[in-house]
């Protein structure tokens, strides 16, 4: 008998193919079974994640459109829409930490909700220059500046003064040396002297232009981190 026909008979033999499903049932079937699950799990989460990044900056560059808009000024709360998206960006960081070891795929979130973080301090209106805090609102809103700039650097920093009432007070982030580093006085794309001084007239008609350029790029950003997480690769289900 030939050697081929000894296997044919043997894996046609009915105790022979009685292990061999056996052996197919309990190991190979649960294995790809798992797999698949764990794949369908996995898009799942992206895909959830991916959704509440998406709706959480979403409502906030719709309160920055809404508050720039004179029919809704007054029925925009800010300080509501900050509250929220905090505690969704906390949220967030703490889920891609735990779902993914991608070190650039976290910093880019970083910077991003940083960057809308800081994108809501800016929508506001800057009080008239009468008001007994204007100095420090206007130094709390360069510190704003300055960080969404650093992530934006393309587009030059054309601020022209050298705010010195800003050394009268602590603020987090305000680097002025960054400023006298850095500082041209032209600009393309987007005017942060507009940015800054929203409210005064002669940023009337620069303000919602620059701002509008700034939500493209957070929106832009943004999309860049969906497509970071639906391509990496999940830890915790492999």
């Amino acid at each position: 008998m030939k050697i081929g026909d000894k296997f044919k008979n043997l894996f046609s033999h009915p105790f022979i193919l009685l292990i061999l499903g056996a052996i197919i049932s309990s190991i190979v079937i649960p294995q790809y079974t798992n797999q698949w699950q764990n794949y369908q799990k996995e898009i799942e989460l992206k895909t959830n994640l991916a959704n509440d990044i998406n709706k959480a900056i979403s409502e906030v560059t719709t309160s920055a459109q809404l508050v720039n808009n004179p029919a809704y000024v007054n029925i925009t709360n800010l300080g509501s829409t900050y509250k929220n998206w905090e505690i969704s960006k906390t949220i967030t960081t703490s889920e891609i930490a735990t779902y993914f070891t991608d070190n650039h795929l976290i910093q880019n979130w970083n910077n991003l909700s940083s960057v809308v973080s800081r994108f809501i301090g800016i929508a506001a209106m800057l009080p008239g220059e009468k008001n007994q805090f204007y100095n420090y609102y206007l130094c709390f809103r360069l510190s704003h500046i300055i960080v969404i700039q650093k992530y934006y650097s393309n587009y030059p920093l054309n601020l022209n003064s050298n705010f010195s009432q800003c050394k009268n007070y602590y603020i987090p982030d305000l680097d002025l040396e960054y400023i006298n580093k850095h500082h041209q006085t032209s600009y393309k794309g987007m005017n942060w002297t507009a940015l800054l001084y929203k409210g005064s007239p002669n940023t009337s008609y620069t303000y919602p232009e620059s701002y509008h350029f700034l939500t493209g790029l957070i929106n832009t950003h943004k999309n860049n981190v969906l497509e970071s997480i639906l391509k990496s690769k999940s830890s915790i289900l492999n």
